[in-house]
């Protein structure tokens, strides 16, 4: 065997020595210590190992490259590029590695004091660009690249991406712009102007989407967005009050009706899963007219999604103990147009109608 072809093997031995111990460790060694860190209290240890588990293979193989390298029939100007190669995929797979822990701690809430920067794709994708880009600088630190004329250009050119990408840049800023108000967050039940209303479920770079109750999605544009008149149940507390009115005859008894409605409210909020239990309803009467007296009966519930069913327990039961007291309830009549009125019967002699 010639001596190169020798020093070769010995170069390949030891590179996949150190790789194949650094695959054994992850899959024999941590294994189990992943396990542990599930069960321990916190969460900072489990985020920790899963961010960097899938690295650890890389930066042994570069290790054992690196090593074996030493053993093999290398120029020192090949030696002194592969060192700068192997630098470069380590500190890129670090930065992926932090990006990703930050990421993981983001979505996950495991440290106080997080809530300055919610939990989206906008932020998430805005962390993994930053890190990835100061990993790529320090890449070009060690490859010998001047970086400050680079970043003078770069930021010449961002100014003409910018003039390019105004809308888009738009939408971005404004994004930001919501996030950082925490007037709308993630998770937020809000109702826009238009009526329209459901769960924030992200705030994106361009957009953000918004759940309906039945499970409908749609998105707007996060200038739009940041422009709107937007009610958030959310905030400063998702428990709120409700206003139920009910239209009564105007022969009804009001002493009895507001002594069935109050007690039937409490009632309802006492018992009716998603209403605040210790809320004292009211009872009010707001107006009355040709065609009723209106009463309003004030509520409390916990969430906005607990309005539907405390609203429909409530008008369901208020209906059976007014059907029990013979109170009746008004009706608004329709409104009837002069195509569809009725003419009165014409009296004797009279001219029929044109």
């Amino acid at each position: 065997m010639a001596p190169d072809t020798g020093r070769w093997v010995t170069a390949v031995a030891v590179a996949g020595g150190i790789w194949i111990s650094g695959w054994v460790l992850v899959h024999f060694t941590l294994k189990p210590l992943g396990n542990w860190f599930r069960r321990s209290k916190t969460s900072l240890d489990d985020i920790l190992f899963q961010s960097v588990r899938r690295h650890i293979p890389i930066w042994f193989l570069a290790l054992g490259l690196d090593v074996g390298s030493r053993w093999a029939p290398l120029s020192p100007g090949a030696l002194y590029w592969l060192d700068r190669i192997l630098l470069a995929i380590v500190v890129l797979s670090i930065s992926f590695a932090v990006a990703s822990f930050l990421t993981r701690l983001l979505s996950r809430r495991a440290a106080p004091g997080l809530e300055i920067l919610p939990a989206n794709t906008l932020i998430q994708n805005l962390i993994r660009f930053i890190v990835l880009t100061l990993g790529v600088l320090v890449i070009l630190g060690q490859m010998g690249v001047a970086i400050a004329p680079l970043l003078t250009a770069l930021g010449v050119g961002s100014l003409a991406v910018a003039l390019a990408l105004q809308p888009t840049l738009t939408n971005l800023f404004a994004g930001l712009n919501i996030l950082l108000s925490h007037q709308i967050r993630v998770g937020d039940f809000v109702e826009l102007e238009g009526g329209q209303g459901g769960v924030v479920t992200d705030i994106g770079w361009r957009s953000t989407a918004i759940e309906e109750l039945p499970g409908n999605t749609f998105v707007i544009p996060n200038a739009r967005f940041s422009e709107m008149i937007v009610k958030n149940y959310n905030l400063p507390s998702s428990e709120h009050s409700l206003a139920v009115e009910i239209r009564l005859a105007p022969a009804a008894d009001l002493d009895e009706v507001e002594e069935i409605a109050r007690q039937t409210a409490l009632e309802v909020q006492r018992s009716v899963p998603g209403a605040v239990r210790d809320y004292q309803p009211g009872v009010i009467f707001r107006s009355f007219g040709d065609i009723g007296v209106v009463l309003a009966v004030n509520l409390r519930v916990r969430d906005y999604r607990d309005r539907g069913p405390v609203v429909h327990e409530l008008i369901k039961r208020i209906h059976r103990r007014f059907e029990e007291k013979g109170i009746e309830i008004s009706v608004a009549p329709r409104h009837v147009t002069p195509a569809t009125a009725t003419r009165p019967a014409p009296g004797p002699g009279a001219s029929p109608p044109a």
